[in-house]
């Protein structure tokens, strides 16, 4: 009976890790394929904030300035968080534990999440420097409602698929 459980457990602890394994691996070679920002995205959150904000056509431009430059900021610092979460989840699975290291790891991502927080705000401040107080105040009330009340959707109402193109 014992020998029974004993190899209902190794099965499903062999199960634990190559289910670890093979989204390690994935995440690894394909989840960083080339894929761009979905521009139907970009087009739809421009579109969004032109007709709620009621944005003049001086407008537009040094904000879609802004948003393109934020965007290209945002994606170096979360491919820059993403191969620390990688160094960590290796860091973890190794046969040796190193607290020292993994600790490292930790103050780096915890460190990358603050900058791209800082990033945002900075992001939401400039843009904010190109809109008078009534669309200040709507676009705000768009980010609160869009983003910090359902994180999901964050001001694009459809999610991307992130297709090739």
């Amino acid at each position: 009976m014992k020998k029974k459980w004993f190899l209902i457990i190794v099965g499903l602890l062999t199960l634990i890790n190559l289910a670890a394994f093979s989204r390690l691996a994935y995440r690894q070679w394909c989840a960083h394929s080339e894929t761009k920002a979905c521009p139907r995205q970009e087009i739809e959150a421009e579109k969004i904030l032109v007709e709620k904000l009621g944005l003049r056509d001086e407008q537009i431009a040094p904000m879609r300035a802004l948003r393109l430059k934020f965007n290209q900021d945002a994606a170096q610092s979360s491919a820059d968080m993403e191969r620390e979460r990688m160094a960590l989840t290796n860091l973890l699975m190794a046969p040796e534990t190193d607290s020292a290291a993994i600790e490292r790891v930790m103050t780096r991502i915890d460190s990358l999440q603050s900058n791209l927080q800082r990033q945002v705000v900075h992001n939401l401040l400039a843009q904010k420097t190109y809109l008078n107080k009534n669309q200040q105040q709507l676009f705000f009330a768009l980010i609160l409602h869009s983003c910090a009340m359902n994180s999901n959707t964050c001001i694009n109402q459809e999610p991307c698929t992130n297709q090739k193109e």
